[in-house]
């Protein structure tokens, strides 16, 4: 009974998982006979990669501090960070799962975008 899944070693396998439309977590058993489990288990998590759509203001002057929007889809309310010119990063704050804010650290050049 084939089901996806590729036997590696005596302490290895490989898994197709089920495709889901959610984020949720399942317990993962494993079974050679479709009828005795495993003892133990661990838990796999589904998320969405959170995705950025537009951030409001895109343009600031340098030497201030600026509260950002972020909107995009699929965050979730954690420990979140915004990170700017892939070198500086504030924390973000959850507004919903479509909004995050955040400070921007002080920049001191031209005006950039963020």
């Amino acid at each position: 009974m084939d089901r996806g899944v590729t036997f590696i070693n005596e302490t290895a396998i490989v898994c197709i998982v089920p495709s889901v439309n959610v984020t949720k977590t399942i317990a993962v058993e494993v079974t050679s006979n479709g009828l005795d489990f495993s003892e133990s288990y661990q838990d796999l998590r589904y998320f969405y990669r959170p995705e950025v759509l537009a951030i409001y203001p895109g343009v600031i002057a340098p030497n201030r501090v600026y509260t950002v929007e972020v909107t995009g889809r699929w965050f979730e309310n954690a420990q979140l960070m915004c990170v700017f010119n892939r070198t500086q990063m504030t924390q973000a704050f959850y507004s919903s799962s479509s909004k995050l804010v955040c400070e921007t650290p002080p920049l001191n050049q031209t005006d950039v975008p963020v």
